[in-house]
């Protein structure tokens, strides 16, 4: 459109934010993962993840959460941390499908590189479904190699991950 900037935006999410981030995720988990996870895994990790005492904890433990707007819209959101003196892990990044393609995820994955460079971190970690395909890809894209498998107990279920690294 003549005239018209579309614009990405990271904003810091707070406490109160937490209504809004349990609504992407609930919208971009229900988008997403039928058929990587079943349904009945979705609503326990949603349910345990995203309650607001759960980000609170996060936020107060210094895990840094970024709420992405696509021209004023919530289109997603990503966290990151330090996890020692010089590993950085993302622990999050999810972008809502309307705004796959646009480079939105590149751009937080941009923000969360110089973050551990700032902090002098000597790789970027995450861990990803192994049937995930599509998120992989995108890793792999923005410079991410494939480290191990993990096999994780998460409450009644069992998390099938690739850990995957980013040397800085």
């Amino acid at each position: 459109m003549p005239g018209c900037t579309l614009k990405t935006e990271f904003r810091p999410a707070t406490a109160k934010d937490t209504d809004l981030l349990l609504n992407l995720a609930t919208t971009i988990w229900n988008l997403h993962f039928p058929g990587i996870i079943s349904q009945k895994q979705i609503n326990y990790m949603l349910n345990e993840m995203y309650t607001a005492p759960a980000i609170k904890r996060e936020i107060a433990a210094g895990v840094k959460w970024q709420i992405i707007y696509y021209n004023e819209q919530p289109a997603g959101y990503f966290s990151y941390s330090m996890m020692c003196a010089d590993i950085c892990k993302l622990h999050k990044i999810y972008v809502h499908p309307s705004y796959h393609g646009m480079g939105i995820g590149r751009k937080a994955f941009s923000m969360v590189r110089e973050y551990a460079r700032e902090n002098r971190a000597k790789k970027i970690v995450l861990n990803v479904h192994r049937n995930n395909k599509k998120a992989i890809f995108a890793y792999m894209r923005f410079g991410f190699k494939i480290e191990n498998e993990e096999n994780t107990c998460f409450g009644p279920f069992m998390l099938n991950d690739f850990q995957m690294e980013f040397f800085l």
